[in-house]
């Protein structure tokens, strides 16, 4: 099973992915990497003003956000592949991922760019001990 290993950082799971524009996915100049924040308290996953400017996703539509406020709102969504980490052969690390809709994130984190939520989590095996994770596909 291709897996990934790394450290938790001050209770966070931060890696770095990559996004591309659906479609395009093979393209190695099309792929942006972006540091991303794994969170399963999160129902769909979102990227950054900044994703959607260098990477220049396109609008599909809009999903409604209910965030810990209560207050829902929408928010645009863009189709895109999104690729994390996993283990290779060759003993180096491969990108694989899913095509998937992304929602636009309400505010500019200071620390990631991408956040995946249990839409794309649930088809991982996320294990957590100490502090160090390991994703598996």
């Amino acid at each position: 099973m291709p897996s990934f290993a790394g450290k938790i950082d001050k209770g966070h799971i931060i890696f770095v992915s990559g996004v591309s524009v659906l479609g395009k996915s093979g393209d190695e100049a099309n792929r942006r990497t972006y540091y991303t924040l794994l969170d399963t308290g999160a129902q769909g996953s979102m990227v950054s003003q900044k994703v959607v400017d260098e990477v220049g996703l396109q609008t599909v539509g809009y999903s409604p956000i209910l965030p810990v406020t209560g207050q829902p709102f929408q928010t645009k969504r863009y189709r895109v592949h999104l690729d994390i980490p996993v283990g290779s052969g060759g003993g180096g690390i491969d990108l694989r991922g899913k095509d998937i809709d992304i929602s636009l994130l309400p505010y500019a984190p200071a620390n990631h760019d991408v956040l995946l939520g249990m839409d794309f989590i649930s088809g991982l095996h996320l294990t957590v001990f100490g502090e160090s994770y390991v994703l598996s596909i």
